[in-house]
């Protein structure tokens, strides 16, 4: 199975909660592990600016008094992993926090926070964690100033730099010097495709998926043992691979349409993302015809039923159905009517039918066009 989600995917299931119905569990409340010495001096100053900090990070994502303010320019969003991830079907504060320990960095001042979210339901008596979360404390100028754990975890990796693309390889794997070139080249046809010259691109690169979760700053995290492979483009230009490999432009074509476009049609935006670089390691090509193959024993199967690319809707658990009707739609678009539609289209955050209607595609022609796509011969968009 294949992880590819958008950190507004990734905020939505950290918001989600799996209990039965509880009370709510109001007021917020920090609490602290007994191994931790509250009496220090330096540990005093950290729990009050924790508290502070946990207490008003909901409140904006690109400012906070206890937070570093150069992540803010690095990673846009530097605490988006934290937000509102107390909330869950139970509660606005159902899963409370923890700091379940602080340790000492080996290499450099400061400590690093382990920072648990854990529900109790008071119905049932089940206790259910979240997540463990790592932030980096560092005293400043008598307070303290929280950073983002991928400052730390990342310092000592194999780096390797380029024009467009800087690269953080986890030290377990060996580097793919011909994978970089790719990405430089596919990078530079990206820049004429979309016709913006993006920032240079942070690109770090994990052998499986619970490594990426651990570098992001997770000790725990549900998705670390239910997903194999996959990655996720974030903001401030960076991409999470968990692929294994220092080439991922269907990610790099998310950071494309991000700069480019104020909103995104989602299904649009994996669609051209698939149609541009395919997915899951595989070309678009080949997902075409796995799509093919599929429908000449499927007489009865509807396009219009798989338009929601947060759809677990695989063929052989390695094309989704989904973002191949995206990538159709694109395809239809660039064929009939060029890049300019599509990209007014990929622009859009209004209904998909009235979207599309403007543009020929309807309803009543919908698989009819979206399976003339599919017979379209080979094309290179690049």
């Amino acid at each position: 199975m294949i992880f590819k989600v958008g950190f507004g995917v990734f905020l939505c299931f950290l918001l989600l909660g799996c209990n039965a119905e509880t009370p709510k569990k109001e007021p917020y409340k920090l609490s602290i592990s007994p191994n931790i010495d509250t009496t220090t001096n330096t540990n005093k100053v950290i729990l009050t600016a924790l508290e502070k900090f946990l207490k008003t990070k909901d409140s904006s994502l690109t400012e906070n008094p206890y937070w570093k303010r150069a992540d803010f320019k690095k990673f846009v969003f530097p605490y988006i992993d934290l937000y509102q991830i107390e909330a869950g079907k139970l509660g606005k504060h159902y899963y409370q926090p923890t700091l379940m320990e602080l340790q000492p960095l080996a290499d450099r001042p400061g400590q690093m926070l382990k920072i648990g979210f854990v529900g109790h339901n008071d119905l049932t008596g089940n206790t259910n964690i979240k997540a463990i979360y790592n932030v980096i404390a560092k005293e400043h100028n008598d307070s303290v100033i929280f950073s983002n754990y991928l400052n730390y975890s990342i310092h000592n990796w194999q780096q390797v730099t380029k024009p467009a693309i800087k690269y953080y390889i986890a030290p377990d794997r060996k580097m793919n010097v011909a994978e970089i070139a790719q990405q430089e080249e596919d990078i530079i046809r990206l820049q004429s495709f979309f016709e913006i010259t993006l920032p240079q691109i942070t690109y770090v690169s994990c052998t499986n998926v619970k490594q990426l979760f651990v570098t992001k700053g997770f000790d725990y995290h549900p998705m670390m043992y239910t997903e194999t492979k996959g990655g996720m483009a974030g903001y401030g230009n960076f991409i999470f691979s968990a692929i294994n490999s220092e080439l991922y432009t269907h990610e790099i074509v998310h950071l494309f349409t991000k700069a480019k476009f104020n909103v995104r049609n989602s299904l649009l935006d994996e669609g051209i993302a698939t149609l541009l670089a395919g997915s899951s390691g595989h070309a678009y090509a080949w997902h075409k015809q796995q799509l093919k193959t599929y429908l000449a024993s499927h007489p009865d199967f509807d396009f219009m039923q798989y338009t929601d690319v947060y759809a677990k809707q695989y063929i052989a658990h390695e094309t989704s159905i989904p973002y191949m009707t995206g990538a159709l739609i694109c395809e239809t678009l660039l064929y009939e009517q060029g890049k300019q539609t599509l990209f007014s289209l990929l622009e859009t955050d209004g209904n998909l039918w009235d979207m599309l209607n403007e543009s020929g595609i309807t309803k009543a022609n919908f698989n009819e066009k979206l399976e003339k796509a599919l017979s379209l011969p080979p094309a290179n968009y690049l």
